[in-house]
């Protein structure tokens, strides 16, 4: 009977468990280093990033992870951050990484505006007909009309 009770733990102790991950450390699949030290600056090239803006401060965000102007992501100091570009400087040198490579913002011309500058109301207004309120709140629908 000892021999048989013997036998079992032997074969219990030789089952490989399971390894348990550490909760402090970012999965493999996120390509992220298990120490912030040997992290390098963010891939601006994948469109896992934006920008948000907090309490009035633009912020970049990579996942879960916000990012503010003057913090250090590995070698590289975020030193500005707007709603289309982040300027990055490492080892002394600034760049400018666009978030949105394809597309770039620019003043129009004053000859595109239409007459009477941007406030000016649509060519194409409304027909002056009237208008129909329905007041859904009654039990028989109550319709009054009124001119514009």
């Amino acid at each position: 009977m000892k021999l048989l009770v013997w036998g079992c733990l032997v074969a219990v102790l030789q089952v490989d468990a399971q390894v348990l991950r550490d909760p402090t450390v970012p999965p493999p699949a996120t390509g992220l280093s298990a120490s912030p030290m040997a992290s390098r600056a963010p891939d601006f090239g994948s469109d896992a990033f934006g920008v948000i803006v907090r309490d009035g401060r633009p912020y970049l965000v990579q996942g879960s992870l916000l990012y503010g102007q003057g913090q250090q992501v590995g070698q590289t100091r975020i030193e500005r951050i707007t709603e289309t570009a982040v300027w990055l400087r490492e080892d002394g040198v600034l760049r400018k990484e666009s978030l949105f490579p394809g597309i770039q913002l620019r003043v129009l011309p004053s000859n595109a505006l239409p007459p009477g500058g941007p406030s000016a109301p649509p060519k194409t207004a409304l027909p002056s007909a009237a208008c129909v309120r329905i007041h859904s709140h009654c039990s028989s629908q109550k319709i009054e009309k009124f001119a514009p």
